[in-house]
């Protein structure tokens, strides 16, 4: 049996090439001189032999060749070593430290003495150091990536889509989420069109769900639009529809709504996309920031946050501190509890002041950036000034306030910085709009009478100086409380350039003066029980102040107003300290 034992482990050794069985012996020889068959080289050479065999796997054995840049010739064919495919030892053990023997160095014992042969340390290749390196550093990888794994599905996690539009199946979500707008507005470009989305909002009220969709479009282009809904984490396809509002006053460009039905097993999207409809190409792969969040998803009849919100038009290039104030302060007293500024620019005051104001909570200022996207007119009439659209898209900032506020204010209210609607015979809008829903219906677009106060005629009440604190005249602006003689009604102007209060759920469509579609419609309010003070430029500039009428309402809030203008001007650092009225 030992002679049959050494037999075989002599076969399995002499079938190495002579280059292979050198670097096996020099790799081994060590570690035998350890023990105790290093005193019989016979009994060493089968110790030997059975150890290269056991120990050292086909592949680790071409490595080490190659390692040792030795070329095998003979060594290509199949090992028979017994035990060889159960030994997988790792090569940084196998290579890592191992003396070899010197090619240089000489047996002086002939063949059979390895004991005495000289060795030195193996160096190892810096290709098999980085490959140690990685053997080492795979276990950190995996656990690491196993963990970026449940980090990103986790539960909480909201994924969202990669879409691939197709126009009859709903497609599942993907890997993204599309990008959900906050108090702010991100204005989505169509690609291929000139259509400029602003804002989305479920409409609920006319005969099935639909989602309206806020646009800004060059009317003569004529486009089929394309609906992608997200809907209960997948995407659903329908046509667009759009209408572009009848008050565009000529510009080129006009407000428009985009009305999106919602297809079957659809019922409560939460985000829009529009494409143009042939632009399949462009609808192969649609972005996560066209999406735009679809708003008002629940409808509210009875409790809303605020009584009364104001829409103010579009504000740029603004400087009029002092009638800002005053403005806001005195909405305040008459009661309402949001002011929303569509803001393009304004001057560093006016910026403090509109902070102090959000701090406040009174105020939410939207950036209104569509003269990036758009050529606006400072005019409302194309020969009053260059540009493609209206006032700076004016309309179209105040069909998204009224979409904004419909389920979060009782009432709001269509108007600009230097207007007030003043009630006459009562002094809270809270009083006035149960007088105006008992005269003229509820749900009513109510219209009040425009009154121009010159801003540069200042005369004195009849009985009394001029109300105010005197130390307002260092403050840039307009004080209201010195101009209170107003232009006289004539039947050009009686009915031009008035402003509305309104019920938003019973509003459709709406313009700079009155509304284009609603529910209830619009009745005139009598000038007797309200009417609105706009301190402006004149109008009729062929008067002289002695033409003007005195109309001192206004008076009936000086000291409240006076107060609170004080305290927020040195509130922010606009009046010293010290100053009292």
């Amino acid at each position: 049996m030992a002679a049959a034992r050494k037999a075989k482990q002599v076969s399995c050794l002499r079938r190495r090439s002579m280059a292979e069985q050198a670097v096996i012996l020099q790799s081994l020889t060590p570690f035998l001189f350890e023990s105790d068959t290093a005193s019989d080289p016979e009994v060493f050479r089968v110790s030997l032999i059975e150890t290269t065999c056991l120990l050292i796997p086909r592949t680790h054995r071409m490595l080490i060749l190659q390692a040792a840049q030795l070329n095998p010739t003979a060594s290509q064919e199949p090992d028979q070593c017994q035990h060889e495919a159960d030994i997988n030892l790792a090569m940084s053990k196998q290579l890592d430290g191992f003396p070899v023997l010197n090619q240089d160095s000489k047996c002086e014992r002939g063949p059979g003495c390895p004991a005495i042969m000289s060795v030195q340390k193996y160096q190892m290749p810096h290709k098999l150091k980085v490959l140690r390196r990685l053997m080492y550093a795979s276990p950190v990888i995996s656990i690491l990536s196993v963990i970026l794994l449940l980090w990103i599905f986790r539960p909480d996690r909201t994924l969202l889509p990669q879409i691939h539009v197709q126009l009859t199946e709903p497609q599942m979500f993907g890997a993204k989420q599309p990008v959900a707008q906050g108090a702010n507005l991100s204005f989505v470009a169509v690609p291929g069109t000139k259509t400029l989305l602003v804002s989305a909002y479920m409409e609920q009220r006319a005969g099935g769900r639909q989602v309206r969709v806020i646009a800004v479009v060059l009317r003569s282009e004529p486009i089929a639009y394309c609906c992608i809904l997200h809907c209960q984490e997948q995407l659903h396809i329908s046509e667009g529809i759009g209408h572009v509002h009848s008050d565009h006053f000529g510009f080129v460009y006009g407000t428009s709504d985009i009305m999106c039905p919602l297809p079957s097993g659809c019922k409560t999207p939460t985000h829009v996309a529009v494409t143009s409809a042939t632009a399949s190409n462009d609808r192969a792969s649609v972005p996560p920031d066209m999406f735009l969040e679809v708003r008002n998803q629940e409808e509210k009849s009875d409790t809303f946050p605020h009584n009364f919100t104001i829409c103010l038009s579009t504000m740029f290039d603004f400087s009029n501190v002092l009638q800002l104030v005053q403005s806001l302060e005195m909405f305040q007293l008459l009661g309402v509890s949001r002011v929303v500024v569509y803001k393009t620019s304004c001057n560093p005051e006016t910026q403090r002041l509109l902070d102090y104001y959000t701090q406040k909570g009174l105020v939410e200022v939207i950036p209104w950036t569509i003269s990036r996207h758009v050529n606006v007119s400072r005019g409302w009439l194309p020969e009053h000034g260059p540009g493609e659209l209206h006032y700076f898209g004016q309309i179209a900032a105040l069909n998204d306030c009224v979409y904004r506020y419909m389920y979060q204010s009782r009432y709001v209210a269509l108007q600009d910085i230097d207007e007030l609607i003043l009630p006459q015979s009562v002094n809270s809008w809270q009083e006035l709009l149960p007088l105006l829903e008992k005269k003229y219906g509820a749900d009513k677009c109510y219209m009040f009478e425009n009154n121009v106060f010159p801003n540069t005629v200042s005369l004195s009440p009849p009985s009394s100086r001029t109300p105010g604190s005197p130390s307002w005249k260092n403050v840039p602006g307009v004080n209201i409380l010195a101009h209170l003689h107003h232009e006289p009604i004539i039947p050009e102007t009686h009915y031009s350039n008035f402003k509305i209060i309104v019920s938003p759920r019973a509003v459709f469509i709406a313009s700079v003066h009155g509304l284009i579609e609603s529910q209830a419609g619009c009745s005139w309010v009598d000038r007797d029980i309200a009417r609105m003070y706009h301190t402006r430029a004149p109008k009729q500039t062929n008067l002289t102040p002695d033409q003007l009428i005195y109309d001192g309402r206004l008076l009936r809030y000086s000291a409240a107003l006076t107060l609170a203008v004080d305290t927020t001007l040195r509130d922010n650092g606009l009046l010293p300290e010290d100053s009292r009225t």
